[in-house]
Formats: structure tokens, sequence, C-alpha cells
């Protein structure tokens, strides 16, 4: 007997005579949800990673063009692309701020220069791309050494991975039809998605040569009915992939002297498992604190580092493989003596408080590390001291990450008067977020 599509149709629909995705958690793509969500992108993926937006940004798939003008009005030159055609929307944009500007082209096609982008930037829009290996090799070299790509990619096999949940009720449907059949189902033309794996993405991504700030494989709740009903069905595709709706990615290109400082790390800290936002216990048989994962990426072309509160020095050592000149700075003698024995060349330690240490010392540096810890008790007054022995010993345009053992605490003593401090202190630009419960606060020192 043939098989009935149509049939087993109406079977799957009536198990879901109320649709799996309620009409609340759908997309929605009007002018001010479209803005409201490239904020949000731009506070989640963007912040975290960039301090300075006077950079050459690209966005594949910008849409509306809301988060092109977004990156925009923060001072970058953007490009938006996309196959689609807004230019009423994006003439809106390129009115408002003359660093915008947009395409109507496919990413394949784009005539685009090598290594002339310090950001790529691709929500929603990776999983639609037909050849996505190509494209994530497309955007390496576009890429100047350091540059980020940053990503938001669908799974095709996930419950809302056909796109189409707006047309069927049930979840899944690609796997139970073929293309052809669903477009039967439906009467129109279905979108395309690419069949790309976060195991694929992760294998892909580290041939091409880039390095994981961000790895988040975004879970979701089987559907354990359907599961039930057509086990054979869902063993065609392998059960860590049903689970996995997004996938949220951060990707460095390094530069060539990082290439050989990455070869000698260890195994642990390289590489897609090297994420110091969700991999932390990869990173803790290390000693590799959060704030040093942080610091490895603000380093880029920055010769120097300051680590307060260095401890035995790992986490100093660890910045040094990067390129700059490490200085580290702890009150423990013991723990100091025993870091300079194990000590490259370009490291050297001072033993005595931070404050002291801070005063004493005469040289500026780009990037300095600190642990909140060291004066999570102190008064207003001794925070504003260090904020201002902090930008004494800046550089212009450096920047200072602070962690803290807890993000709620660090919030408090951030209203109590630390960020009146900082931000008085002539800090231009202040982001805080919480990955696995720290607290890490960046500051930048305006130029």
């Amino acid at each position: 007997m043939a098989f009935d599509y149509r049939e087993l149709h109406e079977q799957l629909s009536a198990l879901y005579a109320k649709p799996f995705l309620s009409p609340e958690s759908l997309p929605k793509y009007d002018d001010e949800s479209c803005r409201r969500d490239a904020e949000r992108n731009i506070r989640y993926f963007v912040d975290p990673f960039v301090l300075n937006y006077h950079l050459r940004c690209l966005e594949v798939g910008c849409g509306r063009g809301a988060l092109t003008g977004l990156l925009a009005a923060r001072g970058a030159e953007a490009l938006g692309l996309d196959t689609i055609d807004f230019s009423e929307d994006w003439h809106q944009w390129e009115t408002k701020y003359n660093t915008a500007r947009f395409e109507h082209v496919d990413f394949h096609r784009a005539q685009l220069k090598q290594e002339s982008f310090d950001l790529i930037v691709s929500i929603g829009t990776w999983e639609h791309i037909y050849n996505p290996v190509e494209a994530l090799k497309k955007a390496f070299h576009l890429l100047r050494p350091g540059g980020l790509f940053i990503g938001h990619i669908g799974m095709y096999f996930s419950r809302r991975g056909s796109h189409m949940y707006r047309l069927i009720k049930y979840p899944y449907p690609t796997l139970f039809f073929n293309e052809h059949e669903l477009e039967d189902i439906v009467r129109e033309e279905t979108p395309f998605v690419n069949t790309m794996t976060c195991s694929h993405y992760r294998d892909f991504c580290e041939r091409i040569g880039y390095r994981t700030l961000l790895w988040q494989e975004v879970e979701e709740a089987p559907e354990t009915e359907l599961f039930r009903l057509h086990p054979k069905t869902f063993q065609k595709v392998p059960p860590e992939d049903l689970g996995v709706p997004l996938l949220n990615v951060v990707l460095w290109k390094p530069r060539r002297n990082e290439l050989n400082a990455y070869r000698g790390m260890p195994r642990n800290l390289r590489g897609p498992v090297a994420d110091w936002r969700t991999d932390l216990p990869r990173i803790l048989p290390y000693q590799i604190s959060p704030r040093y994962g942080v610091a490895a990426h603000l380093i880029r072309d920055r010769r120097s580092v300051l680590d307060l509160g260095c401890g035995r020095g790992v986490g100093t050592c660890y910045l040094a493989q990067f390129g700059p000149r490490a200085v580290g700075v702890g009150p423990d003698r013991a723990a100091i003596i025993a870091a300079r024995r194990k000590a490259p060349a370009t490291v050297s330690y001072i033993c005595g408080q931070m404050l002291p240490s801070l005063a004493e010392l005469r040289q500026a540096f780009d990037v300095i590390v600190l642990d909140e810890a060291a004066f999570s008790n102190a008064s207003f007054t001794y925070h504003r001291r260090v904020a201002e022995l902090l930008v004494r010993s800046l550089k212009a345009g450096g920047a200072v990450v602070i962690e803290s053992a807890a993000f709620q605490l660090s919030q408090h003593l951030l209203r109590q008067g630390l960020r009146t401090a900082y931000d008085g202190a002539a800090f231009r630009r202040f982001n805080a977020y919480a990955p696995f419960g720290r607290g890490l606060h960046i500051l930048e020192k305006i130029a």
C-alpha cells in the first residue's frame, strides 16, 4: 500500500489540535519589533565583546536594517546585505546615519574586499544560506585579523527548524515529509533551510581557522509523545541534534602572531573548548578565571597587561602567551616567589597590596585585569582612589576587566558608588554581564 502523506499530516495535526508554538512566541516583523529585537541582540551578543564601535561592520541578512542602523548609531561604519529589497526602510536608516549603507545582494555574490571588516554579524540568516561552509570561509577572509563573527543560527533538526510554524501546527515536519510533500501540504513554496548541525558547525569552524569565544547550544524540551508514536522517524537524526533549536556563536579570527601562541596552549584551552562563557568546568582545572578569557580577547594589538591579584601567576602567564608584556601584582609572598620561578621572560611580578602597588607603578598598560574581591568591603573613597590610579595606569583607549564572585553583589557595590567613581574618572564605556554566576565588568578609558 502506497504511503499517504496527507493522511499522516491529518493525524499529526489532530495530535496537535493546539499549535506547539503559542502566537506570543512567534517572531514579529513590524518596525517596532525589529528595532527591539536588534537592540536586544546587540546588548546580548555584541556589547560584551566590543568596547569601541569605531569599526567597519557587516551584517549578513540585515532585513529592514535595524541592527545595521543601530551599529551605525554607535559609531560603526556598517554595511547591511540582504536578498530581499527593503529600499524604503534602508533609505530611512541611511538618511539618519551617514555611516550606514545597504546592498540588495546575495552574500555569496557580494563583491567585498578581503580583510576589510572588523565585525560580521548574522542573526537568524545563516540557516537559510545554501552553502553555509563556503559562506563561513568567505566571512573568515573578509575579517581583518582579530575580527569577530557573531552568529545566531537556527537548527534544521529542531521543533521549529522548518520555519513553517505559522502554517503547520506540529513540530519536526521536515522529518516526516520531503520538500515536495510539504509544498503540497501548505500549498506554497517552503523556505530553504540547510541541514547543518551544531557538530558540523563546530568541526568546520575549527578547520577554517576560527577560534571560539562563545559557543552556546540552546536546548529545548523534547516532544516525548511524538517520539513515542514515531520512534523510527526520529532515529534518522542523532538525539543531541534534536533538542537544539538555536546555536549562538562568537568566533574570532586570530592574528598571525597569536596563531603560534595558540599552538602552545593546553588542549583544554584551545579551539571550541576554550569557551570562557559556557565551558567553565573545562577551564577550571587550569585555574583560568573568566576575566582572563575576556582579557585575552581584548588584548588584540595591545602590548602590555597588568594583572592585579595574580595569585600564583597562572592567569598572567596565560595572557602573556598572546604576545603582550605582562606584570602580575599579588600580596602573597610565597605565591609570587613560586610564580617567578615558572615565569617566561615577558612576565614579571610585584609582591604587594593593590593600592600601594598601583600608586608606585610608573608605567602605563593597555589592559588591566583585577578581581573585585580585593576591595569588596572598601569604602567609596577607596573605590574612587582605585579608579584614579587605574586611569593613570592605563594608556588611552585601554580597558579594565573587573570580575566579582557574584553578579548581584557587584551590582550592589556599583549602586553604592563604584560605577559613579569609575564613570567619573574618564571611563567612557561600561559593560556588565554574568556568565556562570560571575560578574564581569568592562570599562574603557577615554582616548
